[in-house]
C-alpha cells in the first residue's frame, strides 16, 4: 500500500506559458499530473500555445514528447526560423509518429507510465483515425468508434497521469452540432477527466478579424482565450486577449503594449506613442522598444498603480 500526506498532495507543480494564458488560469500556468485541453476551430492559435508550453517547459529542464496525430510536425520542422522563434529546441524535443489511433492509444500509456516524459501533447484527438476505420470501404458507417477508444485510454491513464505528474495537454477541434451548437472530439470520458479546457477563437472586431499590423503588413492576429473549465480556480467564464504573431507565436510584450494603449499608459499623438513623456516612436518601434526587459518593467509598474 502506498500513502501519502494530504498535505504533500495539495501542493501543485505549475508549467508557465509566459503568455495570457497563465492568468487566465488562476494558479498561475498549467498543472502537471492533470489533462489540460486546448480547443477551438482551425487557425486559432491552439498549437501555437501549445509549441511555446513545450519551450517554456525545456526552459524549466523538463522532457516533453509531441505526439504528432495531425502529421504536421514536419511542417514546422521544415522552417527552422518557425521552431526558434517558438523557442522549442527540436534536439530535446521527442515526436511519437504512428498509424492507428489503437497504436497511438497504446504508446502514449507506456510513455506516460515509463516516467520518461513531465509534458506530453497530444495534436490532435479529432484526427484519431482506428484500425476499423482506415480498413472500411467509404460507404461503411464506423459511427462511435472512435469515443470508444478514447473512452477506454482515458480510463487507462487518468491515474498514470497524476502518478507520474505528467502535464497532458490534449489538442481538441471545436465541431458544430447539426441543427446549432458546438462540441468537441473525444467523447463523454475526456469530457468528463479534463481539469481545465481553455476555447480559443479569433477575435472580431469591425469589418473582421482583429489584425495585428506594421504599417500595412500583416503580422499576427488577436485571439480570445476563454477558460472553459477549470477545477483549480474560480475562473472559469474569463476572457484574456493575447497577440499571436505569425511564425513566432503569442507576444507578451505585443499584450503588454496593446494594454498599456488602451488604458491610457502609453498615450498616442498622431502615428507616434509616448511612455512618460518619453517618445517611443510608431506602433513597429514601440513594440522593439517594449522587447527591452527594463522598459516592459516600467510599464507593468505603471499599469498596476
Amino acid at each position: 500500500m502506498s500513502t501519502q500526506k494530504a498535505s504533500e498532495l495539495g501542493k501543485l507543480k505549475i508549467v508557465e506559458t509566459y503568455t495570457g494564458l497563465d492568468s487566465a488560469s488562476g494558479i498561475g500556468g498549467l498543472p502537471r499530473g492533470f489533462i489540460v485541453e486546448f480547443w477551438g476551430k482551425t487557425n486559432t492559435g491552439k498549437s501555437s500555445m501549445a509549441y511555446q508550453t513545450v519551450a517554456s517547459a525545456q526552459k524549466q529542464g523538463l522532457r516533453c514528447l509531441w505526439i504528432d496525430v495531425e502529421h504536421t510536425f514536419r511542417a514546422y520542422v521544415a522552417n527552422p526560423g518557425r521552431t526558434e522563434s517558438f523557442g522549442v529546441d527540436l534536439d530535446k524535443l521527442d515526436v511519437m509518429l504512428e498509424q492507428t489511433a489503437e497504436a497511438y492509444m497504446d504508446n502514449t500509456e507506456k510513455a506516460i507510465n515509463s516516467g520518461d516524459y513531465d509534458v506530453i501533447i497530444m495534436d490532435s484527438v479529432g484526427d484519431l483515425s482506428s484500425a476499423i476505420e482506415q480498413e472500411k470501404s467509404a460507404g461503411e458507417k464506423t459511427i462511435g468508434t472512435q469515443a470508444s477508444i478514447m473512452t477506454k485510454f482515458i480510463r487507462s491513464v487518468i491515474w498514470m497521469v497524476d502518478c507520474n505528474e505528467v502535464l497532458f495537454i490534449v489538442v481538441n477541434h471545436e465541431r458544430e452540432k447539426m441543427g446549432g451548437g458546438i462540441y468537441q472530439m473525444g467523447g463523454k470520458k475526456l469530457a468528463e477527466k479534463k481539469k481545465m479546457s481553455f476555447r480559443f477563437r479569433e477575435k472580431w472586431a469591425q469589418g473582421g478579424i482583429a489584425m495585428v499590423k506594421v504599417g500595412e503588413n500583416i503580422i499576427g492576429k488577436v485571439i480570445r482565450i476563454t477558460v472553459a473549465k477549470n477545477h483549480f480556480a474560480g475562473t472559469e467564464g474569463r476572457d484574456v486577449e493575447s497577440t499571436l504573431i505569425f511564425n513566432e507565436g503569442y507576444s507578451y510584450t505585443a499584450d503588454l503594449l496593446r494594454d498599456a494603449i488602451d488604458r491610457g499608459v502609453i498615450s498616442k499623438d498622431g502615428n507616434s506613442h509616448f511612455f512618460e513623456g518619453e517618445k517611443i516612436g510608431m506602433i513597429g518601434k514601440a513594440r522593439e522598444w517594449i522587447k527591452e526587459p527594463d522598459n516592459a518593467e516600467r510599464v507593468k509598474k505603471a499599469l498596476s498603480v
